[in-house]
């Protein structure tokens, strides 16, 4: 397991942040559309 560790935790950062970033993109959508009732 050693070779595939740093891959693995890059791995992982990138799919951390891109569920934070489609989060933060679904919470802007949620205030638009409360914004326009």
């Amino acid at each position: 397991m050693g070779p595939f560790s740093p891959f693995l935790a890059c791995f992982s950062l990138f799919l951390l942040l891109y569920a934070l970033l489609s989060i933060k993109h679904e919470i802007k959508g949620l205030e638009h559309r409360i914004h326009q009732i």
